[in-house]
């Protein structure tokens, strides 16, 4: 066995199916690296296959560390800002494509073998993600050898990682935390925020089951809407409070119109809470958010009255005629629509005011409500 092929098997990148068992060039780009001292400088244009000089078989321990070390500092680095500069080029960057391009265990042996010993100038864009893939996770992979506190830097930044080649890899070494960095790099959301929970089910507390998901959910942005709708069911299920900071976020503001249909369906209450969020917290001023608010309101209200909720009955309908008498920003024949069969007499006579029946609120503080004193008012 070569210097190369054994410094291949303990990395992990040799044998059937690997990156280095369908890549024959692999070896020689891996060779080179062990070869070249760290003083010295490649050519731009040099090749990522060029191989300058054969290297010695590896006797010892410290012998192949010198060499995955000689990987780390040198010549994986410099191939990688290389590439990133050639691929950057040509408009492609992790960032906009890493999630849709096609990984190499699916590209066919010949294709792979096909690709060519030549400068970065020559290749074309698709050949230069291919060896962007075998760089970054062949960087990956040394820096688990000779510097593992490092390896998930790689993943806090945009790379073209292999990610069937290393998941497997973080996964086994406990690297959860490194695995949802990746997840996230490549926009594989649901499977960051499907680890996430799983992680998080093991947490008793329910604030810590919850923390991870939310602060994911909260930097997705519209593009990822029903990946948040998805995924936030389980954080309210667990815990509503914390579930409904989601959609509380500063970095990002998701339609509010949608959010609001989507936590109305899970609980009318939770949804008020996401209302006066808006209203209270971020100045939302359009009369459809607060007739939804008012009106959701008055609901909660006749609903805790039937079901003998007294508690949640008042605190709702306090809010309600707080709401009524303090706020311009809502329509007042709509919400007495709403009302004017219902025995609120209260704030039914506090309605008819503010639309000028003052005859009529005055009987129902009258004879309804018998307050003598907010009739004379």
């Amino acid at each position: 066995m070569t210097a190369t092929d054994e410094m291949l098997d303990n990395l992990g990148l040799a044998g059937p199916g690997s990156i280095r068992g369908r890549l024959k060039g692999l070896g020689a780009l891996m060779g080179a690296a062990a070869a070249v001292p760290t003083t010295q400088k490649d050519d731009d244009t040099a090749s990522v296959k060029s191989q300058t000089s054969r290297p010695s078989k590896v006797n010892s321990d410290s012998d192949y560390h010198k060499s995955v070390e000689s990987l780390v500092r040198s010549f994986l680095p410099d191939r990688r800002v290389k590439l990133g500069a050639a691929l950057n080029a040509v408009g492609m960057t992790p960032a906009d494509q890493a999630h849709e391009i096609t990984s190499l265990s699916a590209i066919s042996v010949e294709d792979l073998y096909a690709l060519p010993n030549a400068p970065f100038t020559q290749l074309t864009p698709e050949q230069l993600l291919r060896y962007a893939q075998i760089v970054d996770t062949a960087l990956f992979k040394s820096y688990l050898v000779v510097r593992p506190i490092l390896a998930g830097s790689l993943f806090r930044v945009p790379n073209w990682c292999e990610v069937e080649e290393v998941e497997g890899v973080l996964r086994a070494r406990g690297m959860f935390r490194e695995l949802k960095d990746l997840y996230h790099q490549k926009k594989m959301h649901r499977k960051a925020l499907e680890l996430l929970r799983q992680l998080g089910e093991k947490e008793e507390d329910l604030d810590e089951r919850v923390y991870d998901s939310v602060q994911y959910l909260r930097k997705l942005g519209p593009g990822d809407l029903e990946q948040v709708f998805e995924s936030a069911r389980w954080v309210i299920e667990q815990n509503s409070d914390r579930g409904l900071e989601i959609f509380k976020s500063e970095d990002v503001d998701l339609p509010r119109n949608h959010v609001a249909d989507y936590l109305e369906k899970i609980s009318p209450l939770l949804c008020t809470n996401y209302l006066e969020y808006l209203i209270q917290e971020r100045g939302e001023v359009s009369v459809d958010f607060h007739d939804r608010l008012v009106e959701l309101y008055a609901k909660i209200t006749l609903e805790a009255r039937r079901k003998k909720e007294e508690n949640l009955r008042q605190q709702t309908y306090d809010k309600l005629m707080t709401f009524i008498s303090t706020t311009t920003h809502y329509r007042v024949d709509r919400l007495y629509g709403l009302l004017s069969s219902e025995d609120l007499y209260e704030a039914r006579a506090i309605l008819l005011g503010k639309l000028g029946r003052h005859d009529q609120a005055l009987e129902l503080y009258v004879y309804r409500l018998q307050d003598y004193l907010k009739a004379e008012e």
